[in-house]
């Protein structure tokens, strides 16, 4: 049904001279949204309501969310894109369009409150909190999404639930019946005690913003066009110093363009190793090569298996190329193998033992009084407490973890 909206609604405005790439990419916000969840398309299509019906100017139609899903946002002037979408509007029937939206809205909200995904991610979540996982993180592209996953996760979960978006956190508070509003390193915390909170759901801003090695189970339920952002996500828990297995999830809708697209690429190559590996070209190119395969099944559906198709090819053909060079990005970053394990010239506890038999820090260094293995240092003026230890850091929150490239040690050192 999407298609069929998308399709046709380009096509109208097109021919009544509205600007074609500027309304391709706010179209393809429309598929972006889809393969997110019912609810996020619903409200994409409730601002395009709006707009019709005299509501916000062109922006309007795209939230933050949707500015930082695109590759390029270059083309999407305001002004621009209102000149020549109003041109268009008058040579329409945007009557029949709200009429359509109407009834398109109406059928989403008819729908079951738990869409399938939505199913599947309840047992997701039930078989990592049951089977070993002490914490979860579930990702998504739209803070809509992200209200939606919240509200239907919350009568199983309740205070288990802790949100990051838009550069902040929030919990649920029963007594009030609200969200309440958390900074990052509360949220943070309370994430990596993994006590009272056990699921962190976020947007990409949380994977620019939050470290949470502690976790070793990672959900996407929607997957970003440009992957660049998926490994990005997974590089908050896949740390330095975090857990020594990391398992993670994607979810999909059978039938998208990019399920089509990753499931073909699957069937020919490696496709986790190529797309997700050591090919940044190929995470580079994926947000392009979908972004056209989906405007072209949306304008000509007919040409729907030819348009995936091509997709696959042009991201095959790189990945071939990478693979067949003489020299490949892994190779690069490939580790040599050596007859006897190697040892490092510093390992923590010589790190910890350098540090305190230093005269300069001697004096802002004493054991802590509860913590075997940890220590209070006088860093910036603020007592911290911190260990060398690796497994004491895991198992007393609300330690710091002192070793190479930690800024806690680069400032005590610059300190010092």
């Amino acid at each position: 049904r999407i298609d069929d909206y998308i399709g046709r609604h380009y096509d109208a405005y097109l021919a009544a001279g509205g600007g074609a790439v500027p309304l391709g990419f706010i179209m393809t916000v429309y598929r972006r949204r889809l393969t997110s969840s019912f609810w996020a398309i619903r409200c994409s299509l409730e601002r395009r309501r709006e707009r019709l019906a005299g509501g916000p100017g062109a922006r309007g139609l795209l939230d933050d969310d949707d500015l930082y899903s695109l590759e390029s946002t270059a083309e999407l002037d305001a002004e621009d894109i209102g000149t020549g979408e109003a041109s268009a509007q008058s040579a329409v029937d945007l009557a029949a369009e709200i009429a359509e939206l109407d009834d398109f809205i109406g059928a989403l909200d008819a729908l079951p409150p738990d869409e399938p995904k939505m199913r599947r991610l309840h047992e997701l979540i039930h078989a990592s909190l049951t089977g070993g996982h002490r914490t979860v993180i579930v990702f998504t592209q739209y803070t809509d999404t992200l209200h939606y996953l919240r509200e239907r996760l919350l009568p199983s979960f309740s205070e288990q639930l802790i949100c990051y978006f838009a550069g902040g956190g929030e919990r649920w508070n029963p007594a009030s019946a609200s969200w309440d509003s958390l900074e990052k390193e509360e949220v943070k915390e309370l994430f990596r005690r993994g006590e009272e909170v056990r699921i962190l759901i976020g947007t990409d801003s949380m994977s620019e913003g939050l470290n949470l090695q502690t976790c070793d189970r990672l959900i996407n339920f929607d997957l970003p066009w440009n992957f660049m952002r998926v490994e990005q996500r997974i590089g908050r828990i896949d740390r330095i110093g975090g857990q020594p297995n990391v398992h993670v999830t994607n979810l999909f809708y059978e039938g998208t363009v990019e399920e089509d697209i990753y499931r073909r690429i699957r069937d020919s190559h490696d496709w986790f190793t190529h797309v997700v590996g050591n090919a940044q070209p190929v995470l580079a190119a994926t947000e392009s090569v979908i972004q056209r395969a989906a405007m072209r099944r949306a304008a000509k559906p007919e040409e729907a298996d030819e348009a995936v198709a091509d997709a696959v090819d042009e991201l095959g053909g790189i990945i071939d190329r990478l693979s067949n060079a003489p020299v490949r990005l892994q190779d690069l970053d490939s580790v040599p193998r050596h007859d006897t394990d190697l040892q490092p010239a510093m390992t923590l506890d010589d790190l910890g033992d350098a540090l305190r038999g230093m005269d300069a820090p001697n004096d802002r260094i004493e054991p802590h009084p509860d913590v075997p293995e940890a220590w209070l240092v006088d860093i910036g003026g603020e007592r911290q407490a911190v260990t060398f230890d690796p497994s004491t850091y895991q198992n007393s929150p609300g330690l710091h973890l002192l070793t190479w490239g930690s800024p806690l040690l680069d400032k005590l050192l610059n300190e010092i």
